[in-house]
């Protein structure tokens, strides 16, 4: 009997010392969630691809410079992002499940070179929150990213990191 009443005593003593944000006058109350951002992306960005720490890839993050656009469609809004040089080496295609937020693919179909050296390949998927950056343009930062990584820091010979801790973002330039 005795073992029984010293929890619930310490639940009793534990129960009046919560706080609140309400200075103590109720029950705490739930705060509003921002607004979702509905400002699209549009124009050139630098696609930020970190690896999971885990993975021990050299040379990270990994940028790349890609032209992205917002449009309609008949289902809602999609992202795309493509090369300045154009072709279909990156696929970048996104959809907003809801205002504000992306899901979809981060992929390549071939290495694509990096501008600091190197080669990078990707087939993953990513979801992230659309932000704004001190100038106001819509951008996503360190937003989820699962998948495979291969960083190729000669541009023929690389090294693969599988994982569901990457992340990635879209960063105006």
């Amino acid at each position: 009997m005795m073992r029984r009443l010293i929890p619930l005593a310490m639940l009793a003593v534990l129960g009046g010392c919560s706080s609140d944000d309400n200075g103590g006058s109720g029950p705490p109350t739930l705060s509003t969630p921002p607004p979702a951002i509905s400002v699209p992306l549009n124009g050139a960005y630098d696609l930020v691809i970190d690896p999971a720490p885990s993975c021990g890839l050299a040379d990270t993050p990994y940028v790349v410079p890609v032209n992205v656009s917002t449009f309609a469609t008949g289902n809602g809004n999609e992202l795309r992002a493509t090369l300045p040089t154009g072709g279909d080496d990156l696929v970048l295609d996104m959809l907003y499940p809801e205002p504000g937020r992306l899901e979809g693919a981060l992929s390549t179909r071939a290495t694509v070179p990096l501008p600091a050296g190197g080669a990078l390949h990707l087939r993953a998927n990513g979801s992230g929150w659309v932000s704004l950056s001190a100038d106001a343009r819509a951008e996503v930062l360190d937003g989820p990213m699962v998948g495979d990584i291969a960083y190729y820091p000669d541009g023929v010979s690389g090294r693969l990191c599988v994982r569901d801790a990457h992340s990635w973002s879209l960063v105006a330039r």
